[in-house]
């Protein structure tokens, strides 16, 4: 459904890979669509402290503007940022007061307020929405540990949204916390198709340089406490003997670098084990697609959006039972554990190397939850929202 008349803000905490991929898709159907995103004041310093491994907090990283739609205006909002809880929960009213300023100087008229994530688009979108007399909808994109933050630290009630449009990105959201909201839909997050699709694995480890003898396990995350590498590393050390043509490519950084680093030379892997690094969006199709599974031992997530990507290459997805990645993964895209066990990490991931795989099936599953279906899922609900308010 199109509606060249619809003017939509958005709030978001970053204008990259999958926050970028919704709008963008959802922009074909709309007049116009202003995006704010919080600009991190003295994120840019973080280059200089490159001992901290914070490469993805940078603003250069978190705000991509390449091929914007003609459509699509996006505005920074200065807010000073560290990642500390104490200055996190003072954000949402300087983020709110800024984007009024903005809209003021730019006089921008809209119809409906879409947030993602609740601290501190939510906060600041249901300020908005009271101002202007406009409707709001909001999408939970938060995982399980963040979520429980903030409803321990009482910095939102949930029940505000009572009578507004709540997108929660799996089911697991409404089970665990028992969210009262009676206008919801469970709206999975989308992959990007035109990114992430299956290409030759041989082609993609000649253009990486990656030994075509060796096949690979893949992890692309930020290396920190949550995303909980340590479990991924040891299992796979398991398996070494038994496997020595399979080696593991961690890709990413963060606070845990350092740790993961002496952990991988304490058990000898340095020549089987490859820390990549930081890789840009427009490069993970090709790391993914040389690779035989992409193993996420988190310990806690939304609807990853990395899942839904992998499964679009046809590469099969190795994970612990964390937020809703269980209503997505079955037997034959990939393999669930219920506990954070390195023997059933280890196990897994061994069925998964003797089970032949068929990624054409993989690939058409993935169809359901290709960003484009996401973004018509959302127009109609805005339509629906508008005529209520009429």
């Amino acid at each position: 459904m199109r509606n060249n008349n619809l003017s939509i803000l958005f709030l978001v905490n970053a204008y990259n890979s999958f926050q970028k991929d919704l709008i963008e898709s959802i922009a074909p159907n709309c007049k116009q669509i202003y995006v704010f995103v919080r600009f991190r004041l003295g994120s840019n310093y973080l280059k200089y402290f490159s001992f901290l491994n914070l490469t993805h907090f940078e603003d250069s990283n978190l705000i991509k503007l390449e091929n914007l739609p003609k459509n699509v205006q996006v505005f920074r909002v200065p807010v000073f940022f560290l990642p500390l809880t104490i200055i996190r929960k003072k954000i949402f009213n300087k983020f709110y007061k800024g984007i009024l300023k903005i809209i003021k100087i730019e006089n921008i008229k809209f119809d409906l307020i879409h947030s993602v994530f609740t601290e501190p688009s939510g906060k600041a979108a249901l300020l908005l929405s009271e101002k202007y007399k406009k409707p709001f909808v909001h999408t939970l994109y938060e995982n399980d540990n963040w979520l429980t933050e903030i409803i321990e630290n009482k910095q939102f009630d949930f029940q505000e949204f009572e009578n507004k449009a709540a997108f929660f990105t799996s089911n697991s959201y409404r089970s665990k916390f028992n969210f009262k909201i009676p206008n919801f839909t469970i709206i999975y997050n989308g992959y990007n198709s035109n990114l992430y699709y299956q290409k030759s694995k041989e082609e993609t480890k000649e253009y990486l340089k990656l030994d075509k003898s060796k096949k690979y396990l893949i992890n692309i995350s930020t290396v920190d406490e949550r995303k909980n590498h340590e479990l991924l590393i040891l299992a796979f050390c398991n398996l070494t003997l038994k496997y020595q043509n399979y080696n593991l490519l961690l890709i990413g950084d963060g606070p845990k670098m350092k740790y993961i680093k002496e952990l991988i030379n304490k058990l000898h892997l340095q020549d089987r084990i490859t820390l990549v690094g930081y890789q840009p969006h427009s490069k993970l199709n090709d790391w993914i697609n040389a690779s035989e599974f992409f193993v996420l031992p988190s310990k806690a997530e939304g609807n990853p959006t990395v899942m839904f990507e992998t499964l679009g290459t046809g590469t099969p997805f190795i994970t612990t039972n964390v937020g809703g990645v269980s209503e997505i993964i079955n037997e034959d895209c990939g393999k669930v554990i219920h506990d954070f066990e390195v023997n059933s990490m280890t196990d897994a991931i061994e069925k998964a190397i003797n089970k032949k795989w068929d990624k054409n099936k993989i690939v058409e599953y993935s169809k359901q939850f290709e960003i484009t279906v996401s973004a018509q899922k959302y127009t109609e609900i805005y339509e629906k929202v508008l005529n209520d308010c009429r």
